[in-house]
């Protein structure tokens, strides 16, 4: 069998996607790999995708679930390809749970990358007072990134204002209350 090739990211080895992919159409030319977007709203930009492997006879033998926010400064690709990205992401995280290039873990290299951003970013949370850190993290569950603040701001977050925390939590009613109208609109309309 073939070697897969690998991406080292701080000494562990993974598997980027596409070759997950490749390795699961040499191993299993007749099954599928399935897909079905769960969730997707425009205004905040977050959608989340579902991935399954079925076996040739139509039974599952895998699933994997992915969730991306098209906001994210990480990611650029997500600026322009959010909802495709996402359904790569799960159908990744589906193999990885199939066994394909998931030795070391089911996350994937672009995974991991990301991750590892993020946590970078959370470890200057506690430079910022205890309010602006609970705002960051409560606008991150609606896709706003703290690049976005920072660009809304005018400035850094370790300089925010009260009257600044003011306008943080009426701008974070309205992307909340944009989320909720999205997600009805959905709902009613697909």
């Amino acid at each position: 069998m073939e070697k897969v090739k690998t991406t080292n990211i701080h000494g562990k080895e993974y598997v980027e996607v596409p070759e997950r992919v490749y390795h699961f159409w040499r191993l299993h030319p007749e099954w599928s790999l399935k897909s079905e977007l769960e969730k997707v709203c425009f205004e905040t930009g977050n959608v989340i995708f579902k991935c399954w492997v079925e076996d040739e006879n139509g039974k599952v033998r895998a699933v994997g679930h992915a969730h991306e926010f098209q906001a994210n400064k990480k990611a650029t690709v997500n600026l322009t390809s959010f909802v495709e990205n996402c359904e790569t992401s799960a159908y990744g995280r589906a193999l990885g749970f199939k066994g394909i290039g998931s030795r070391d873990g089911i996350a994937s290299a672009e995974e991991v990358k990301g991750a590892i951003e993020k946590g970078n970013e959370i470890k200057n949370l506690d430079k910022l007072p205890e309010q602006v850190n609970k705002m960051i993290q409560a606008f991150a569950g609606l896709g706003v990134t703290q690049d976005d603040l920072v660009q809304r701001l005018g400035h850094s977050l370790e300089s925010v204002t009260p009257n600044e925390i003011k306008d943080l939590k009426k701008y974070y009613s309205e992307v909340k209350s944009n989320e909720s109208t999205a997600d009805t609109l959905n709902r009613k309309f697909g």
